[in-house]
């Protein structure tokens, strides 16, 4: 049986899944004192989350390929994004080498978030492919900083059976 996937429904399982995960949750509250607000589908020009609305997850971009292939594969955009009140370098092993707290910290986000979603459905369905870049500082100030990752799932697609695997 050919796989028919909705995406949208997709991006909010993608969506109630990191909305309840733990360890995201933990992680948001230590270095922001707030939770991760999370939109699904898209956001207009009017919703494009602004620093006051950091920590933010913007699940976007939805593609999939489906057909006699053996598989199908499911592809979303994500863009994160935080705040950084301090804006300031941080030494990191040596005076020498310097980095800004805001990068330092959406990196161990977006690292974290590529972990959970590798866990999800027990690690029965990892992630196929992460690209991710870090955009860096989207605000001169350097008070909000925002990196996308695009993830991709791959599953196994059977012909003339009626087992589907689940996203």
């Amino acid at each position: 049986m050919l796989l028919q996937k909705n995406l949208a429904e997709i991006a909010l399982q993608l969506a109630h899944y990191i909305d309840n995960n733990t360890n995201i949750k933990s992680f948001c509250q230590e270095q922001f004192q707030k939770e991760l607000k999370i939109y699904a589908g898209e956001v207009l020009r009017k919703t494009i989350p602004s620093v006051d609305e950091t920590p933010y997850l913007v699940i976007r971009g939805m593609e999939k390929t489906e057909g006699l292939l053996g598989y199908a594969e499911y592809t979303s955009t994500i863009v994160v994004g935080i705040g950084s009140e301090s804006n300031t370098f941080f030494a990191d092993y040596s005076e020498n080498i310097k980095m800004y707290d805001g990068y330092d910290v959406l990196g161990k986000l977006v690292t974290l978030i590529q972990k959970e979603l590798n866990k999800r459905n027990d690690g029965a369905n990892p992630l196929r492919k992460c690209e991710v870049n870090m955009l860096g500082a989207i605000e001169p100030d350097g008070s909000h900083w925002a990196a996308t990752m695009v993830c991709t799932w791959r599953m196994i697609q059977t012909i003339n059976t009626a087992t589907e695997e689940e996203f």
